[in-house]
């Protein structure tokens, strides 16, 4: 009887053993993956880092020179603007109410040239850097990948346990 009881023991002992094992081996298994999953994600936002960064110079140079373009546009307008209202204010020195159109026309230049710069921010500014950067997956997408894992490949039971089966 205790010849079994020892046997038995040893089996079980074996099992826990091969268990424990099969659990540490599975375990050094995740961590290694999780970690390598990691860094591929820390070196991904790195990279995007990067791009968003280079992204960001080419838009603020864009926007630059959208701006330059649009101030040059409305040089001319301004121009017409301040002329128009000397223009109407003189008439309206000489006869009241005489420059008042001159001064409206003054006002809508003006008007045109500060929509058109204003336009021009918007526009600029509104630029979707989104396609310029790589996509990382997300933490959803990376447990998937991990719980895709196949389970713990257990050692046999114990014979007395197949027994009893």
């Amino acid at each position: 009887m205790k010849e079994n009881e020892g046997a038995i023991d040893g089996e079980v002992q074996a099992y826990v053993n091969g268990v424990r094992a099969a659990y540490e081996q599975r375990n050094a298994q995740y961590g290694r993956i999780v970690e390598g999953y990691l860094e591929a994600y820390k070196s991904s936002l790195a990279i995007n880092l990067q791009q968003a960064d280079a992204a960001n110079r080419l838009r603020g140079a864009y926007v630059e020179r959208q701006m330059g373009q649009a101030m040059q546009s409305s040089g001319s307008n301004v121009g017409i603007a301040n002329a128009a209202e000397g223009l109407g204010q003189l008439q309206n020195w000489l006869t009241p109410g005489s420059g008042d159109a001159t001064l409206a026309e003054a006002e809508r230049q003006r008007r045109i040239a500060a929509d058109r710069l204003q336009s021009t921010t918007i526009e600029s500014a509104s630029i979707d850097l989104a396609g310029l950067v790589n996509q990382l997956p997300s933490e959803d997408a990376l447990r998937q990948r991990i719980d895709a894992l196949p389970p713990i490949a257990l050692p046999p039971e114990p014979a007395f346990m197949r027994e009893r089966n």
